[in-house]
């Protein structure tokens, strides 16, 4: 396709010029989407993972500093709770999306 004829017919230079513009504005955009979809979806996940993680540490750091063993069976109840919270998160950002 030559600069001056589309399938329509002729297209002037200045169009031309525009339509490399809106190409350039639309591949601003697209960073944009990237940018919003790491900071609304990626980065939450990411921190959700993280902070439970810790959580998770923290306890059993705490558990070893008083002196008492850990049994997980008898964390059973807050594991569920747990589960049911993150399946709950995972569906309102599914929902949201």
């Amino acid at each position: 396709m030559t600069m001056g004829y589309s399938r329509l017919g002729f297209v002037s230079p200045l169009s031309h010029s525009l339509c490399l513009l809106w190409q350039f504005i639309n591949f601003r955009i697209c960073w944009f989407d990237i940018y919003d979809s790491i900071v609304n979806y990626i980065a939450p996940l990411l921190l959700i993972a993280v902070f439970s993680m810790a959580l998770i540490v923290r306890f059993v750091k705490q558990r070893r500093r008083l002196q008492q063993a850990t049994t997980w069976r008898q964390c059973r109840n807050n594991r569920f709770i747990s589960t049911l919270i993150s399946k709950r998160e995972i569906m309102l950002m599914c929902h949201f999306k």
